[in-house]
């Protein structure tokens, strides 16, 4: 029967639908949609896979990692309980390794989990008292998508390795901030006091003293001076001003209520006018029979200074010499063998100032001292102890006190020629007293101030004195502290929180409140810059009262002498 026949016979419109859906292709992009999904759902499958297994390899090198130190650790510990047997402590070193990984890798859910797999092998190799250890584990780790081709599981496999030297040998540096704003009360009870010690040690009967408000009876100190009328001083026991009519600006502070016990050089033979009379001063009184920070009666010239030890009042900095002192006996308790930890003490102020070891020492002697932390044994050219609690504040001119860049400058100078005198270029990893690891503690307020007491124009943050040529009042920089890290120092700051109130603590330098609080810019910020001036972020920390300052110091000196192992990448 003909085609033609055919057609004869159907109904027209099953002809006319027949036609339309011989010409019709729009399900042509549906079909192909379809065949084509199958390879993409497969292809978007393959790569969850791979993603799962990229999460499980991490997990895996993580526990590789820290199992790694683990053992090196292990070691380390077993050797300082049973020296000299080293092949202890290598045994002991990879069980506790091999027990880390495993139960790790027990907490892995994707690790094809049977009798061989995964494998691990954990190797540690002593070298007297540096332990090496090293891990290489192979796994197998599931696939969901990749069995649509007959990959049930893909092999992974990576070696990790760490060091940790035992008893290793350890240098701690302090650098202790001692400007006149670290020589504030530690407690608020303190500042009070202060402030009311400071207010009734003298009077001026002058008027137009710029720096007080209120009345024209002025109390300022601590220069002990009545003046009656312009013709005549009575009781005239020591004065000193800027020249200038009326500007009584005797002690930086303008003779307000102080929490601050700053120490200014007395400006002894200067003068001072009022109206047509100029006076002379004649030096200053002194206060006798105080007692220091260590409980030993002294003299004090009656600035701010003298004043507050001559009244008890707890200072700042007195809470940070504490603190040290702690911390070298910790440091001197904590040795397991002779000679392991070795202190260095310097402040800061105007310069830099060495305060342990003796600055009298030969290069031979400066090692022999830096075992010599709270005793003085044979040998010793005294102790670091003894001369943490010797500091007291050095005696300044009226200007600003606190050189950052000068005193980090010269930290760097002497570390290199130490290193040096070692035969070294940076920090060692502690196997010997020579190749001892190093790490600087600062312990500041935060503000650097040289060259004036005022905010300066495009204040910089670059590194170093020249970076603000006309002086500078803001933030310690960071970059000033590159150059030390650059040795192989771990670096610690210990940022006891600036203090801005009462109002009378920063007086009319108002812009400092700025720093402070970051409204500056946070560049300019002081946690910001003293954070980046550590190490790393865990080595930053901030405390003001006497307490926290304890503890976050302890805290740092145990991080500091526990710092032997290390992870080789």
């Amino acid at each position: 029967m003909t085609l033609e026949l055919l057609r004869r016979r159907q109904p027209a419109a099953v002809v006319a639908r027949s036609r339309s859906l011989w010409r019709d292709r729009k399900g042509a992009v549906a079909m192909l949609f379809g065949l084509a999904a199958i390879p993409l759902l497969l292809l978007v499958g393959l790569a969850v896979d791979f993603g799962f297994i990229a999460q499980t390899r991490a997990q895996l090198d993580l526990a590789a990692d820290t199992a790694a130190l683990t053992a090196a650790q292990s070691a380390g510990a077993a050797f300082v309980a049973n020296n000299p047997n080293v092949a202890t402590p290598s045994v002991q070193g990879i069980a506790a390794g091999t027990a880390w990984f495993t139960a790790q890798v027990g907490t892995i859910p994707d690790v094809v989990k049977s009798s061989s797999n995964p494998s691990v092998t954990v190797n540690v190799v002593p070298s007297g008292n540096s332990f090496t250890s090293t891990v290489t584990y192979t796994a197998n780790v599931t696939t969901i998508f990749h069995q649509f081709f007959g990959i049930t599981s893909v092999p992974i496999s990576n070696t990790a390795e760490a060091t940790i030297v035992a008893n290793a040998y350890v240098d701690v540096t302090f650098l202790l901030d001692n400007s006149s704003s670290m020589l504030i009360a530690a407690t608020t009870g303190g500042v009070t006091q202060l402030q009311t010690a400071t207010a009734q040690s003298s009077t001026w009967q002058l008027t137009g003293n710029p720096g007080c408000t209120g009345s024209s009876l002025v109390t300022q100190g601590p220069y002990k001076v009545t003046v009656s009328t312009p013709a005549s001083a009575t009781g005239a026991s020591g004065s000193a001003a800027y020249p200038g009519n009326n500007d009584w600006n005797i002690n930086g502070l303008q003779g307000c209520q102080c929490a601050f016990a700053c120490h200014w050089q007395p400006l002894t033979g200067s003068k001072f006018t009022t109206g047509t009379t100029t006076f002379t001063g004649k030096g200053v009184d002194t206060l006798s029979g105080a007692v220091n920070s260590s409980n030993a009666t002294q003299t004090y010239t009656l600035d701010y200074y003298g004043i507050a030890r001559f009244n008890g009042v707890q200072l700042r900095f007195d809470v940070v010499q504490s603190a040290v002192e702690t911390a070298i006996g910790y440091m001197q308790s904590s040795e397991e063998i002779p000679s392991q930890f070795g202190a260095s003490v310097f402040e800061f102020g105007n310069a830099l100032t060495q305060d342990w070891p003796p600055t009298s020492d030969s290069a031979t002697q400066a090692t022999t001292d830096m075992a010599c932390l709270q005793t003085t044994a044979a040998g010793c050219n005294g102790n670091a102890l003894a001369a943490a609690q010797a500091i007291s504040s050095p005696v300044t001119t009226d200007s600003a006190n606190t050189d950052f860049p000068a005193a980090m400058s010269a930290l760097v100078t002497q570390a290199q020629a130490s290193l040096s005198a070692a035969g070294l270029t940076s920090a060692g990893n502690g196997s010997t007293p020579a190749k001892a690891k190093r790490s600087l503690i600062i312990i500041t307020d935060g503000i650097q101030d040289w060259g004036g007491r005022q905010m300066v124009a495009g204040y910089s943050l670059l590194p170093g004195n020249s970076s603000n040529p006309n002086g500078a009042e803001g933030p310690i920089s960071l970059e000033d502290c590159a150059a030390i890290k650059s040795l192989g120092y771990t670096v610690y700051v210990l940022y006891t929180t600036y203090i801005t109130t009462p109002a009378t603590v920063v007086l009319s330098n108002t812009q400092l409140v700025n720093y402070v609080n970051g409204t500056t810019g946070t560049a300019y910020d002081l946690p910001t810059n003293l954070a980046g001036c550590a190490s790393e972020p865990a080595d930053y920390t901030e405390a003001s009262n006497p307490t926290d300052i304890q503890t976050a110091l302890q805290a740092m000196v145990k991080a500091a002498l526990n710092s032997g192992a290390r992870l080789s990448l």
